[in-house]
């Protein structure tokens, strides 16, 4: 922790209360991610010691290795106020009551001189990246939190370099350039003063989860484990210990972040009843669906025909992955459908289980020219269904006509 003078934060205090009185700090806490995260999150802490009117804290997001940033559709609050906000993604707001009635939260654009650093050319995901995190009561105030909490959650995605980058402070524009705590209005007591800063790292490190699902650490998953969920469930025992480099919670089963009598089921169901389910790895992307499709998953009733001989033409969709895909659209082509191949006929298979697969007929068809046709099957094209990996979902086998 550091202080920080000039060019931080504003916290507007009411009611006249000496210099002294007036305290507070802002943290943002360390987080580590896997590379590519779509939903981390950082949490903005704050503590105070007297009635809170505004704050305000200017932040600048900066790479600390290069290519390991934020990405994508980044964390924006630009309008409304506590309970109605047109203009918002990936901003949680922790007030108690309707203090925040007037917010103006995550104001970002470009650092007006002289705290614009060369290079930044606003809020765009290329570092440094400025915004500017601001609330205001609205004739009301915010009760003491002199421990602290979280103020404020944001949402995003980064990059799938490893190494780290920071939220730290910063100068955001010229008015928004020092540390003020006030009292009531003109201000006896307005003067700057220094307030304790923590900034906040974020690590994008390659993700280790090998070992989840092996509470006691034997380097097994077996009745010692089972007993272990039991006791963290319904004897409030504690959880099994976090594994470094993993961001799933050791013991969660199912990829809900919690441990929960539905995670004792399923790991009963591993050790006891050869269930082949293993815990969820967000390493390889968590309890998702992979659909595939192989050559030897096109299905002919004939492999050789006549000309004008029906043909029956069915598919094999295997579910490779550890959740159950529904109502996944399936067809088949003569030729690449990318490159012009024609639909000879389509279905959606409406369940398929985990680990499981499913044989979807698709029709009966007769071909008027001899010579090889290279049957195409196709599942969920359109991408409608989130799958573990979505390069495993069209291959062809050839069919000869005679």
């Amino acid at each position: 922790m550091r202080h920080i003078g000039f060019i931080v934060a504003v916290l507007l205090f009411c009611g006249h209360v000496s210099a002294e009185y007036l305290e507070g700090t802002v943290e943002i806490a360390d987080m580590t991610v896997s590379p590519g995260a779509q939903d981390a999150t950082i949490d903005v802490i704050a503590s105070w010691n007297g009635d809170l009117a505004s704050i305000t804290i200017p932040l600048v997001v900066r790479e600390l290795d290069p290519g390991s940033f934020w990405t994508g559709d980044l964390p924006y609050d630009t309008g409304g106020n506590a309970f109605y906000h047109p203009f918002s993604h990936g901003v949680v707001w922790h007030w108690s009551g309707t203090w925040a009635a007037q917010v103006e939260e995550l104001r970002t654009g470009l650092p007006s001189s002289p705290c614009s650093p060369e290079g930044d050319l606003g809020y765009d995901g290329l570092s440094p990246d400025h915004l500017c995190i601001i609330a205001a009561g609205s004739g009301g105030t915010e009760p003491p939190e002199p421990d602290g909490r979280p103020i404020l959650t944001i949402t995003f995605a980064v990059t799938e370099v490893s190494g780290q980058f920071e939220f730290d402070t910063a100068c955001f524009s010229g008015s928004l350039n020092s540390i003020s705590l006030l009292g009531t209005w003109p201000c006896p007591d307005c003067l700057p003063i220094e307030i304790p800063f923590e900034k906040g790292v974020i690590t994008i490190a390659d993700c280790e989860c090998a070992t989840l699902g092996d509470c006691n650490g034997d380097a097994a998953i077996n009745p010692v484990d089972v007993m272990y969920l039991v006791n963290t469930v319904y004897r409030s025992r504690p959880a099994p210990p976090p594994i470094p480099g993993c961001p799933a919670v050791n013991g969660d089963w199912n990829c809900d972040d919690a441990i929960t009598p539905l995670d004792v089921t399923e790991i009963t169901a591993f050790v006891y009843r050869n269930s082949e389910i293993p815990p969820c790895n967000p390493c390889t992307g968590g309890r998702k669906p992979d659909l595939t499709l192989a050559s030897d998953d096109i299905l002919f009733n004939k492999a050789q025909i006549e000309v004008g001989e029906p043909v029956w033409i069915g598919l094999e969709v295997r579910n490779l992955g550890l959740a159950a895909a529904t109502n996944v659209a399936v067809a088949v082509y003569a030729g690449d459908p990318d490159s012009g191949g024609q639909l000879l006929g389509s279905a959606v298979v409406t369940d398929i289980p985990a680990n499981q697969s499913t044989i979807k007929y698709i029709g009966t068809y007769t071909f008027d020219v001899s010579g090889s046709v290279d049957i195409h099957g196709t599942i969920d094209r359109a991408g409608q269904v989130e799958e573990m990996n979505e390069d495993n979902n069209q291959a062809y086998r050839t069919l000869i006509v005679k």
